[in-house]
């Protein structure tokens, strides 16, 4: 909303008036410090770090638009996440496209579809398996797969794109889960290869 939180706390007034009568002080207190509930927290921030918050809480406010640009580096290291603090020019070329065609790909995260026996299905190409200690001291045996999707073998095309020459963004999204669910990525990564398989035909005129 472009304010700073005292701002807030005066534009929300009478709002926060209503609020105080639903909540206890504690909660009050916090719906104070940021009426907006917009502020940004770096993940290593000193806060998070001394409550040894987990991956999740320490994202929970990144995509805060207050203090999001700060260029300083207050805590030995720069706590910025952009310098275009609130825009939707993502790619910056002062134009705000509204075009929406794209070439789809699926893949199946359920728990059949996926395992070593899957592997050469499901675009799935390795698997690895470690063991680690979680935070409550139990060991678990966590499995990392490594996909490979050819851009030339999307499920569905969308819109009049024709070729992958405008390709500019890739847009991820999940669906039919039953319970929340965290992602892992440890790479990820659009790669070519300099070799590619020729698709038309290499006879000549007078050969079959």
């Amino acid at each position: 909303d472009g304010m700073p939180d005292a701002a807030e706390r005066g534009y929300f007034s009478e709002w926060l008036n209503d609020v105080a009568e639903y909540v206890n002080p504690e909660a009050y207190a916090e719906i104070q410090d940021d009426p907006s509930s917009d502020n940004f927290r770096y993940f290593r921030n000193p806060q998070a770090q001394s409550n040894e918050e987990t991956i999740l809480e320490r994202y929970s406010r990144y995509n805060g638009y207050e203090n999001n640009s700060n260029t300083g580096s207050p805590d030995g290291y720069p706590i910025t996440s952009t310098t275009i603090p609130n825009t939707e020019d993502i790619n910056q070329d002062i134009t705000l496209s509204t075009i929406e065609s794209y070439f789809q790909y699926k893949v199946s995260l359920r728990p059949q579809d996926l395992g070593e026996f899957n592997i050469g299905k499901n675009y799935i190409t390795d698997t690895f398996e470690q063991t680690v200690t979680t935070a409550d001291d139990e060991e678990r045996v966590i499995r990392w797969y490594q996909f490979k999707i050819p851009v030339r073998e999307y499920d569905n095309r969308v819109g009049g794109i024709t070729d992958f020459r405008s390709v500019r963004f890739i847009r991820m999204f999940a669906k039919g889960w039953t319970e929340p669910v965290t992602l892992r990525f440890a790479r990820l990564e659009l790669i070519r290869g300099e070799w590619r398989r020729y698709l038309n035909s290499l006879a000549g005129p007078q050969e079959i």
